[in-house]
């Protein structure tokens, strides 16, 4: 039959969960099992025990592979660690948020936002690129269109324009040889 909680055994839980301590070592410390210690944090709404990215041994892995000074994405750590990429992209961020890791630069990619290139020791982050928009990319590209080769520039403009005075109805009809030979205007 199980024992009740007393109050001072309460407080010893609150403190014991604020330290990060595993449920069994918590436990072993009250004189309880791990799985009542858990049942008991939990009804008290103290929340699921706080994650310690210094503890854990994927953290201290990357550490060592990242002693030479490189930083790495997180789907190379992903590849020389062999854990998840869910795991290791989270302790990096809650590692970055303990300033226990930084971004050392950005990794730039054709598709997408730029990757970070994490390193998880302390340090200053690296500013991240500016992305442009597709508009902006769009605007860029027809610039240097108008400058290298303005027929082709010119023929696109008309054409855009042709298409939006036929969606408003306020092009004449063309002769049906002009129809023909050049596509412009709707048909006699």
């Amino acid at each position: 039959m199980s024992r009740q909680w007393t109050d001072e055994e309460k407080a010893k839980l609150v403190v014991l969960v604020g330290q990060g301590l595993k449920w069994w070592d918590i436990g072993f410390q009250l004189g309880r099992t791990g799985d009542a210690v858990q049942m008991m944090a939990g009804s008290m709404k103290l929340g699921p025990k706080p994650f310690k990215g210094k503890r854990s041994a994927v953290w201290r892995l990357m550490v060592r592979i990242c002693a030479d000074g490189r930083p790495r994405t997180v789907h190379e750590l992903v590849a020389l660690t062999g854990a998840s990429r869910v795991c290791i992209d989270r302790l990096m961020k809650e590692g970055h948020a303990d300033g226990e890791a930084h971004t050392a630069g950005w990794l730039k990619s054709r598709r997408g936002p730029p990757k970070p290139l994490w390193l998880p020791v302390p340090g200053t982050d690296a500013p991240k690129p500016y992305v442009p928009t597709a508009s902006e990319r769009q605007c860029a590209r027809m610039r240097r269109m108008k400058e290298e080769d303005p027929l082709r520039y010119k023929a696109i403009i008309d054409r855009c324009t042709l298409r939006r005075k036929l969606k408003r109805g306020v092009v004449a009809q063309q002769h049906p040889v002009v129809q023909a030979l050049f596509g412009m205007g709707v048909a006699a």
